[in-house]
C-alpha cells in the first residue's frame, strides 16, 4: 500500500493506492496551522486505512505548494504508516526534462500532473488543472516539461466579484442554462463557467501556434468533472492526475526516502 498526499492551497487530498491505482481517496480543507494530531486524526478516518496492517505499507509522499503544513503533515502520515514520507521537490529525478527557466521555481502538482498526464496520455500534452488557481502545464511532443499558465481559478474568480462590488451575489459554480445570462446569477455564472472554458481553449490554441503542432488536452481538479462535458477538444479527465505522478516520482526516488526513515 502506497499513501499519497496532495497539499494544495485551499484543498488537501489523500489517496490510499496500491500499484499505482488509487483505491480511495478523500479531500479535507487545508489549514495552514493544523498540529500533526490533527492530521493523524483525520488520516485515521480516511476510508481502508485502517484496514491496512504497518508491514503492508510500502512507502509515501507528500506533493505540497503550502509548506507551512509540510512537517505536521510528515509526522502524521509516519504516525499512522510507520513510513517515511518522501517530500517532493523539482530537483528529482521525474522522468521527464524539466525546461522551465527555472526549474526549482515550478509548483511541484504541476510537475506531478506532467508526469502523471505523460505516463497515461503521453505527449504532447497540455494539462488543465481546475484547482484554486486555473493552471495549464505544457508537455512537448519530445515528453520535456516547458511551462504553461496561471489563470485565476473559477472560485477565485467569483469571490472576486462577490467582494468587490456593491451588488453582486455570492454564487456557487455550476453550468448556467445558457450562455446567454437573463439573472444576474446566470450572467455571471455564465462568466466564469463559459469564459474560463473559452480562456483555457483559447490560450492553448495561441500555444499551439508559437509550438507549431497540437495538444492533447487532460483535465483534473475539483471542477474538471463540472466543465467537461462542454469542453469541446478534451481528450480526457483524471481526478486523481496528481496523486499517481506523486506515485511515479515517488517510485523513482525511493532510495532517498528509505535513507532518511
Amino acid at each position: 500500500m502506497f499513501l499519497a498526499v496532495d497539499i494544495g492551497n485551499t484543498h488537501t487530498t489523500l489517496g490510499l493506492m496500491q500499484a499505482g491505482k488509487v483505491l480511495t481517496h478523500r479531500r479535507l480543507t487545508t489549514h495552514r496551522n493544523s498540529t500533526a494530531d490533527e492530521l493523524h486524526v483525520m488520516l485515521r478516518f480516511m476510508e481502508r486505512i485502517e484496514d491496512v496492517k504497518r508491514e503492508e505499507w510500502q512507502g509515501a509522499a507528500i506533493c505540497s505548494v503550502a509548506p507551512a503544513v509540510n512537517r505536521a503533515m510528515a509526522a502524521a502520515v509516519r504516525r499512522v504508516t510507520g513510513v517515511e514520507p518522501l517530500l517532493l521537490d523539482p530537483s528529482m529525478d521525474l522522468g521527464i526534462r524539466n525546461a522551465y527557466s527555472n526549474p526549482l521555481e515550478v509548483g511541484m502538482d504541476r510537475l506531478a500532473n506532467a508526469v502523471a498526464g505523460v505516463a497515461e496520455f503521453g505527449a504532447p500534452l497540455v494539462i488543465v488543472d481546475y484547482g484554486t488557481a486555473t493552471t495549464l502545464d505544457i508537455v512537448s511532443r519530445e515528453g520535456d516539461y516547458l511551462g504553461g499558465v496561471i489563470l485565476p481559478g473559477l472560485e477565485a474568480t467569483a469571490d472576486a466579484l462577490y467582494m468587490r462590488t456593491s451588488k453582486l451575489p455570492q454564487i456557487n459554480i455550476e453550468r448556467p442554462p445558457g450562455a446567454l445570462g437573463r439573472t444576474t446569477v446566470h450572467a455571471m455564472q455564465s462568466g466564469i463557467f463559459f469564459g474560463s472554458i473559452d480562456a483555457v481553449e483559447g490560450v492553448t490554441h495561441r500555444i499551439e501556434q508559437e509550438l507549431g503542432y497540437e495538444l492533447r488536452l487532460v483535465a483534473t481538479g475539483g471542477l474538471a468533472r463540472v466543465l467537461s462535458p462542454d469542453m469541446k477538444r478534451l481528450h480526457a479527465v483524471d481526478d486523481d492526475l496528481t496523486l499517481k505522478g506523486t506515485w511515479l516520482i515517488w517510485k523513482r526516488n525511493r532510495r532517498s526516502s528509505q535513507a532518511g526513515a
